[in-house]
């Protein structure tokens, strides 16, 4: 498990995740990284995300993948100065890959279903709540409510 505690240094964080292709557990908490982050690992079972307001774009291949977890994260929102990115209120973009250079390394080729998918609190694009509750891999999804108002979530 890699914990990530106030980060404000995108370019480690994301050459660390390039080379951690044998990720099984990933945690972060208030992880402010501008951008995208990627992850790809053939062992990767549970991906955490919480207080990440920064991230434009989180992509995942994980053939084993049982838990997303993506929870109080508004991206747009800048804590630390108490502006908001207008141009970018949609939110954050979620992929779930099911291909990747990674595949050919993949001992049994399978690609795990029954994914539990919990979004909390967080800002995701609008149009993807459709997408993850018809996507095959998804096997638990509660859309979550946050004052009010729905908050979504996408995986292509």
């Amino acid at each position: 498990m890699i914990k990530i505690i106030i980060l404000l240094c995108s370019k480690p964080i994301r050459d660390m995740l390039r080379s951690a292709t044998n990720l099984v557990k990933f945690l972060s908490y208030d992880m402010q990284i501008k951008g995208q982050l990627q992850f790809a690992s053939n062992v990767l079972k549970s991906l955490t995300v919480i207080r990440s307001n920064c991230v434009e774009k989180v992509s995942v291949w994980a053939p084993k993948l049982e838990e997303f977890t993506w929870r109080s994260c508004d991206y747009g929102y800048n804590e630390r100065s108490d502006e908001v990115d207008t141009d970018h209120m949609d939110g954050v973009e979620v992929l779930l890959l099911d291909d990747h250079p990674l595949r050919d390394k993949n001992k049994d080729g399978e690609l795990s279903t029954g994914i539990t998918c919990s979004l909390y609190h967080s800002t995701v694009l609008q149009s993807s709540i459709d997408i993850i509750e018809k996507h095959p891999r998804i096997g638990k999804y509660t859309p979550p409510t946050f004052g009010g108002g729905s908050y979504r979530f996408s995986i292509y």
